[in-house]
């Protein structure tokens, strides 16, 4: 699985190239690969996900862990600043603070952690909290990705005595949301310190600022939790940029993008060349608002790991702005305890259904658009070098 495959010593990674063209480049926070990061003249990566408190950190100069104390997110954000504090100042940089948050267990610090602490504080659950599956959405309805369905190793909770599995999820759902909010605002709280801390320091009037997520996540909608299904509360993710000379400022660009896009982009904007090697293209012109005409429709999604997690069938898929389509994978690839699971293909129309409730496809009106997206699909996987198996 890739997350623990070593990446391919021939590929060449943008903050590589920065930092060839003269960049001073950092990494601090969230890593989550086998091998130690590439590119960087220094970094503080967490073994893994990491933990709240007392976080661990691997740097370049060492083989041993190092624990600084205090909470990941705000040790994060110390390292991230002193990094930039002790640079060239007639340099440009790149560094790039990934924090663990907010991410399982969703714990919190003070003043944070006593928000929202009283039962009858409710937080306003989404319409498909209490959804149940039939066979047309199979691979959801096998998931164990439902909220009644969480361990207390995921997240430590209350479970209520003799009720049934929707008023355990709603009960569940409240214990939920509250902690992720908790540590939504630890983490809120450092992205405010660390664009004081530009604003004050002058380096905002020459630093482009990109903040974006590695995915979605589900809140209780479907009434799930975590992530890796295509359904768009998971699928979908924020990218929000500030410019230095304040260009688009308030606006909101609604053009399609992936985060095979991110790479290009970040290197037309220091001015470094693209490898063509490299997958996706640059959406600076799109963020200056110049949308170029062959600008895709549509993007593509695939989740690999087959059954390893919580039970969430492999997918792919392709979106559009007003279109879904799903390929749930059948065969085991290679598991054999879910030999016998069935492939299916599921089919949103957005317009009507945003939540993606009802898979139609088998409805007999969806029949051509299915295809075309079908054939469509196929054509984004070519784009892009992916040959997955059907």
């Amino acid at each position: 699985y890739l997350l623990d495959q070593p990446i391919d010593d021939d590929s060449v990674t943008f903050p590589e190239l920065l930092q060839t063209a003269g960049y001073q480049t950092g990494l601090f926070g969230k890593w989550h690969l086998v091998e130690r990061p590439k590119g960087f003249d220094d970094y503080r990566i967490l073994p893994r996900q990491g933990r709240y408190q007392g976080p661990e950190f691997i740097s370049p100069d060492s083989d041993e862990r190092s624990t600084i104390q205090g909470w990941s997110t705000d040790v994060i954000t110390d390292l991230t600043i002193d990094f930039i504090k002790s640079l060239d100042s007639q340099r440009p940089f790149l560094v790039m603070c990934h924090y663990k948050a907010t991410h399982d267990p969703w714990d919190s610090r003070e003043p944070h952690r006593s928000l929202w602490s009283s039962e009858n504080e409710k937080i306003p659950e989404p319409p498909n909290l209490l959804q149940e599956f039939d066979d047309d959405q199979a691979a959801a309805k096998r998931t164990t990705l439902k909220l009644e369905q969480i361990n207390q190793g995921t997240f430590p909770h209350t479970r209520l005595e003799n009720v049934s599995k929707l008023e355990q999820r709603r009960h569940i759902y409240q214990q939920y949301i509250k902690s992720f909010l908790r540590c939504g605002r630890v983490l809120d709280e450092n992205v405010g310190r660390f664009m004081k801390f530009l604003d004050e320091s002058g380096h905002a009037e020459n630093t482009i600022v990109v903040y974006t997520a590695d995915q979605g996540h589900f809140l209780g909608e479907h009434g799930f939790f975590s992530k890796r299904f295509m359904y768009d509360e998971s699928m979908r993710m924020p990218f929000i940029i500030r410019f230095p000379d304040g260009t688009g400022a308030g606006t909101t660009c609604e053009d399609m993008i992936s985060n095979v896009d991110f790479a290009p982009t970040v290197l037309e904007l220091a001015g470094v060349k693209v490898l063509g090697s490299m997958q996706g293209r640059s959406f600076v012109s799109n963020l200056r608002g110049q949308t170029p005409k062959n600008w895709p429709t549509a993007v593509y999604y695939r989740y690999w790991q087959h059954l390893l997690h919580r039970d969430v069938t492999a997918h792919y898929g392709i979106r559009t702005r007003t279109e879904k389509l799903i390929y749930f994978h059948g065969q085991s690839l290679g598991m054999t305890d879910y030999a016998d699971t069935p492939p299916q293909w599921e089919y949103y129309d957005l317009q009507r259904d945003p939540a993606e409730m009802v898979n139609r496809i088998n409805d007999p009106d969806a029949q051509q658009r299915v295809e075309e997206l079908r054939s469509q699909l196929a054509n984004l996987q070519r784009q892009i070098g992916d040959k997955p198996v059907q």
